[in-house]
């Protein structure tokens, strides 16, 4: 007898599609791990590019109110958070940045001073 039973059949598609469901998730869990990586990096490079303009600014006496911030961000980051605490004669800056897509965020802190 040539060919394959109905049984046989069923129990190798059942196999074949097990193992197609195991691949896509596993494709798809390192798809969106690297489009969550890709956020967290571009959070992480507009934090500190934020920073360094901040205080780049109040070192150079500017005020800390005038430092137009959101024309430092990307399109896919937006600052959730954003404070000027004066300390002694610094400033400390509380920062915090989020992906638009909430796939990534992060807060920062640091302390400048004017010259």
């Amino acid at each position: 007898m040539k060919g394959f039973t109905l049984i046989e059949l069923i129990i190798y598609m059942a196999i074949v599609a097990v193992f197609l469901v195991i691949v896509s998730n596993f494709a798809w869990q390192i798809i969106n791990g690297s489009q969550k990586a890709r956020a967290q990096r571009e959070v992480q490079q507009n934090a500190y590019f934020i920073l360094e303009k901040i205080s780049r600014a109040i070192r150079a006496g500017q005020e800390p109110g005038q430092i137009p911030v959101n024309d430092f961000i990307s399109k896919q980051v937006k600052i959730t958070n954003l404070e000027f605490i004066p300390f002694y004669d610094a400033y400390q800056i509380k920062l915090s940045l989020e992906h638009v897509n909430n796939l990534a965020s992060i807060d920062l802190e640091t302390t400048s001073s004017p010259r």
